[in-house]
């Protein structure tokens, strides 16, 4: 922490022109977005092909003009917390949850905890994956199917292996939760908020008052 509330006169200049570098980027964002929108809306919306020509652009400038305001209006605070030395508690969060992943473990509940962590990504990988090796194997193997058959039969035993691996994927979330509960449970309360980055019960006091 700095001490200090309120920016010096060089500080808010470098916060206007990073406000408008990053509102300038949101802008841009926000009028793809209007532009696609429009397209889609020209496509498929009678009513909005209807519409004038300054009434059907007014999509894509709202979405440019709503993209610079929380653009920088989002820039300018997060440079102001950080010249500060202000944080948030989203930041806070961050830091004790990257604090808790570091906590001691061995090779065997690290990979646990990874395959945790990344289990719809896994997921999503095994429906992929087997949807492709049954169809390949339903195409080399059962040749007579029509391919609408090929491709009922392979996601009916990608849907079998997604839901034994969904199966087992919450038990390794049951496993992991229970291991975290007696992890924390086990080491010291001082030692546990010196690694989670907490105040101590004194240090809490002394705020209170």
């Amino acid at each position: 922490m700095t001490g200090r509330k309120t920016l010096t006169v060089p500080e808010r200049h470098n916060q206007s022109h990073i406000s408008f570098v990053e509102g300038c980027k949101g802008a841009a964002y926000g009028v793809g977005l209007g532009v696609v929108a429009s397209a889609l809306s020209f496509r498929f919306s009678p009513a909005f092909r209807a519409l004038s020509r300054p009434m059907q652009f007014n999509m894509v400038a709202s979405g440019g003009v709503s993209g610079y305001m929380l653009a920088s209006e989002r820039a300018a605070f997060q440079y102001k917390n950080k010249t500060l030395g202000y944080v948030d508690h989203k930041t806070m969060d961050h830091r004790a949850y990257q604090s808790y992943k570091a906590l001691p473990r061995t090779s065997r509940e690290n990979t646990m905890r990874f395959l945790n962590d990344n289990r719809w990504t896994i997921l999503g990988a095994t429906w992929t994956t087997s949807m492709l090796g049954a169809y390949g194997y339903s195409f080399s193997v059962n040749k007579h199917l029509s391919l609408k058959q090929k491709l009922f039969h392979a996601r009916i035993y990608a849907q079998m292996i997604t839901l034994t691996a969904l199966m087992v994927s919450a038990g390794l979330s049951f496993y992991v939760d229970e291991h975290d509960k007696k992890l924390l449970k086990d080491i010291p309360e001082g030692k546990l908020r010196a690694v989670l980055e907490l105040p101590h019960v004194g240090q809490q006091k002394q705020s209170m008052i």
